[in-house]
Parts: C-alpha cells; sequence; structure tokens
C-alpha cells in the first residue's frame, strides 16, 4: 500500500499502516536545486541525507521519487531541458522506486490542473527526453546497484556545481555525477575515496551513460550534463 502523504511521512511507515508513501519532500528538493536554484550541491546533499536517515532501508528502497503529479504543477514548467535531464537522472539513481508521470518523457507542461492533467499525446516517441528516459530506465534494470545497492557521497563541489554519488552492492559499483554547472568540469576519480579504485591498479571505468573525454583515472565533463560509470 502506497500512502499519499503530503509530508514527512515516518509515522505512516512504522510497519502497521503504509508500505510505502509518495516521496513529496523528494520532490520538493530536487525542484528546489535543479529548478529554482535555491540549494547549492552541499545543501542539497544535506536534506537528500537527512530524507535518507527518517527511513529504515527497506522502506527507503521502496519509497515512491516522483518529480510531479496530478495534483502538482509540472516539474518542466519554467524548467530548461538540461535541467530537467540532470533532475531526470537523479531521479532514475536515487534509492527508491521512481514514478514517471505521464507526459513528463514528452516535456509537458503546466502550473493548472487543466495544463498539468492535459491528455496524453502518441505521437512523440523519438522526443529527445523520452530517449532520455529510456536509457536511464534500461540502466537501472541492467544494475542491481541502482534499484538496492547502497550510496554514499563522493563529490560536492559549490563553485562548479557539481554532485556525484555511488552506488554500490556486492560487487556492483555505479558512480553517478550531475555537472549543474556552466562549465565544463575536469576531476580525478583516484581522489573520491572509492575502495576499487584506490585499491586496484587494475581497476577499470566503463562509461553507462553520458559523453565525457577520458584518459585513464582523468574525466572531463560538460557542463549541465551526467555521468554514470561502472567501477570493475
Amino acid at each position: 500500500i502506497i500512502g499519499e502523504v503530503w509530508e514527512d511521512a515516518h509515522s505512516f511507515l512504522q510497519g502497521d499502516q503504509f508500505d510505502s508513501a509518495m516521496n513529496y519532500p523528494f520532490t520538493y528538493y530536487l525542484e528546489d536545486f535543479f529548478k529554482d536554484k535555491k540549494m547549492t550541491v552541499s545543501q542539497l546533499d544535506g536534506v537528500m541525507n537527512g530524507l535518507s536517515m527518517r527511513y529504515k532501508t527497506p522502506i527507503e528502497q521502496c519509497m515512491m521519487n516522483f518529480l510531479d503529479s496530478h495534483d502538482i504543477r509540472r516539474f518542466k514548467t519554467g524548467c530548461d531541458e538540461a535541467d530537467f535531464k540532470l533532475a531526470v537522472t537523479m531521479q532514475m539513481t536515487w534509492p527508491g522506486v521512481p514514478c514517471v508521470y505521464y507526459g513528463d518523457e514528452m516535456g509537458f507542461e503546466g502550473t493548472e490542473e487543466p495544463e498539468y492533467r492535459q491528455q496524453m499525446r502518441f505521437d512523440t516517441t523519438h522526443h529527445p527526453l523520452f530517449t532520455h528516459y529510456q536509457s536511464l530506465i534500461k540502466l537501472r534494470h541492467q544494475y542491481k546497484a541502482l534499484r538496492t545497492g547502497k550510496i554514499r557521497t563522493v563529490l560536492m563541489d559549490d563553485v562548479f556545481g557539481v554532485y556525484g554519488y555511488l552506488r554500490y552492492i556486492d560487487d556492483q559499483q555505479i558512480l553517478i555525477i550531475l555537472n549543474t554547472g556552466e562549465s565544463e568540469f575536469t576531476f580525478d576519480t583516484c581522489t573520491l575515496g572509492i575502495d576499487a579504485l584506490l585499491a586496484s591498479k587494475e581497476a577499470t571505468l566503463k562509461v553507462l551513460h553520458g559523453t565525457p573525454k577520458v584518459n585513464k583515472t582523468m574525466i572531463k565533463m560538460a557542463p549541465q550534463a551526467s555521468l554514470i560509470l561502472s567501477i570493475h
């Protein structure tokens, strides 16, 4: 049972009421960061870690993470496509169950009920956002770490607007980097404190999503871009 709870749902998720809840705080935090630019990277990390600490791991992993719904304005309203893609990338790689409100993959917008509940269109399946969603959903199905893995912050840069975290379980380690800034960003993966990279010179990186420039352990990202790497 998924409860429609607009605030902190902790009291409803003690095992005697709901199994999960609509994660409205998740929605509000991503909107504040990606869309309204009200937070720095470190502030986002702080509120997201606080959100994770509210719930036990089994509950967190089944929380309904959405960007918008039939009751609130469309996330894409007033949000440029690059920022929207970054928000979607975080939604699809964060602990919980991502829920896509119909039309988000087509860039639907709307602030009033008739707008955000508009009729679905089925003639634009090649919209750039549609393929973005497809590629991320495919990765989520392919890698268990993105579904039920633990999470750890590995990179925060408030100046460049870069946020990085690791999803990991068993022998799978997936690195997600979000460059929300307007400048290229270069970093050395050996400085991120990831054990697999520190313990073995044989460890390799495989690009799963994004088009970075890779030179051994050095990676250069384009502005307003996301990157997903697997570590072997």
